[in-house]
């Protein structure tokens, strides 16, 4: 990971929105081993002082490893994860670590792909072979993992 590719990756992005200054970036990062995670969010926190970024966000990171970013002294506005009636995982640490951290909570999943809508109220369960989209399947599959 080095500054001149977070750059040019950020840079694209500018170009391709015709803008000086990204209002938002939200990093994801997939293997938390590999911790060049830091090392691309330090480079963005630069590019930030620099005037190419406002504001710095993550998607899906959990608790501990957003307190290593916070202690780190990377400013992050908020993370975007799932949270639901029937995944309430972040009311375990990181609900209270963002209000500590004044980081926003962006929620999505919270209707579950629309499996708690009124479309499935009074009928029977629905079967994966009859849900028509991929959110649809991949919210059925964590309510049967999760006890149905």
């Amino acid at each position: 990971m080095t500054k001149k590719l977070v750059e040019q990756n950020i840079d694209i992005s500018r170009k391709r929105m015709n803008l000086d200054t990204l209002d938002l970036v939200q990093f994801h990062w997939w293997e938390y081993q590999n911790k060049n995670y830091l090392d691309a969010l330090n480079y963005m926190a630069e590019l930030q002082s620099e005037g190419k970024i406002k504001h710095l966000a993550l998607t899906n990171f959990d608790t501990e490893h957003l307190k290593i970013i916070i202690e780190s002294g990377i400013n992050i506005v908020s993370n975007q994860m799932q949270f639901s009636l029937i995944d309430r995982c972040p009311l375990v640490e990181m609900v209270n670590f963002c209000q500590k951290h004044n980081i926003k909570l962006l929620a999505y999943g919270i209707l579950c792909g629309g499996l708690l809508s009124e479309k499935y109220l009074d009928s029977s369960e629905p079967q994966n072979r009859n849900l028509d989209t991929v959110s649809l399947r991949k919210y059925k599959n964590m309510v049967d993992m999760w006890g149905g």
